[in-house]
């Protein structure tokens, strides 16, 4: 038996996890991340699923590669999170999307955002030159092959005042003031992001 979670933001999040790192299929929730640089993250996704769910979440290192699993065998919290609009399967060949219940509340939006950025999402130091001359600007950039994800994060970006920019695949905030109202305003919940910026 598992606890049924409320519509929270605490919900929200997790699903914004699961949209980057997650996977679902019949009978188990899974996330998986890399050990050595995502493990405090992977603690915090632990206890995030226990509390949810109220049951025990195990998380594992691989040995034949440097990544760590968070797993959770239940087929009533799939069938409950497939409801809530989570995706059960291959989520790039569904093109994944946030649902409806998230999208209508703007503290869920920002739970959700935190979530995909925490997952799929990189904090760095963008070196390029410009006529001979070099320059060097934080950046936060999120990855995705899906689309839907792609539109939702550049678009709450936008109606938050930032200015992001679009290539391809990556949706980027680029102007150091975007990237420290940032994590002042959402934040995050992977120290290895947070630890690169001082607000």
């Amino acid at each position: 038996k598992i606890k049924i979670p409320r519509q929270d933001e605490h919900l929200a999040e997790l699903l914004g996890i699961l949209a980057g790192d997650g996977h679902l299929h019949s009978y188990q929730v899974s996330v998986t991340t890399n050990a050595d640089t995502d493990f405090e993250h992977a603690r915090y996704v632990r206890a995030l699923i226990s509390e949810l769910f109220d049951v025990p979440v195990s998380i594992t290192r691989r040995k034949t590669s440097n990544a760590v699993v968070i797993l959770l065998s239940s087929k009533a919290a799939c069938d409950f999170l497939v409801s809530k609009g989570m995706i059960s399967g291959n989520k790039v060949a569904q093109q994944i999307r946030p649902p409806q219940w998230i999208l209508k509340n703007a503290t869920f939006r920002k739970a959700y955002v935190r979530g995909l950025i925490d997952t799929d999402g990189c904090v760095y130091q963008d070196r390029h030159k410009v006529k001979e001359k070099r320059y060097s600007s934080l950046c936060i950039a999120f990855t995705n092959a899906s689309k839907p994800l792609l539109d939702f994060v550049h678009d709450f970006w936008r109606e938050n005042g930032f200015k992001p920019t679009r290539f391809g695949r990556n949706v980027r905030l680029r102007r150091r003031k975007d990237v420290l109202a940032y994590a002042k305003e959402v934040g995050f919940h992977n120290s290895k992001h947070a630890g690169k910026i001082e607000v």
